[in-house]
């Protein structure tokens, strides 16, 4: 039944309907190269910044998906929506990693938060390379 669940959360699921960053499918359609870098990185507390880092340098053109505003540079835009959608509204909330908001604010509000993999994603997911 997980894997059921899983594969909707992944798949069916639209990750924009919870939030007001434009519809940016690139972010979801990732899943599993967010999957694989909590995998290969994950076992320490790394800040959310070094996953969004990440996925920027492998899907650069996902910064053409979001606009600049005052306040954040459309890169920058692009990061905190992975942050929101990969990493604490899919990884988190399936279970396969767990987040610590770096400064004592709301998460909303929080200036990033750290993550790390949780032993249920090595049980679940195996990558053959």
């Amino acid at each position: 039944m997980f894997f059921l669940l899983l594969g909707a959360a992944a798949r069916k699921f639209n990750w924009g309907f919870r939030d007001y960053y434009p519809p940016a499918p690139i972010v979801q359609d990732s899943f599993l190269y967010t999957l694989r870098l909590l995998q290969r990185y994950g076992s320490d507390w790394k800040d959310s910044a070094f996953y969004e880092d990440a996925f920027l340098r492998a899907f650069p053109r996902a910064i053409d998906e979001f606009e600049s505003s005052p306040y954040w540079s459309a890169k920058e835009t692009a990061a905190r929506c992975f942050g929101l959608r990969a990493l604490e509204r899919f990884a988190a909330f399936c279970g396969l990693a767990e987040l610590q908001i770096k400064s004592g604010r709301p998460f909303v509000l929080a200036e990033g938060f750290r993550v790390r993999k949780r032993p249920l994603l090595d049980a679940v997911v195996r990558f053959r390379v």
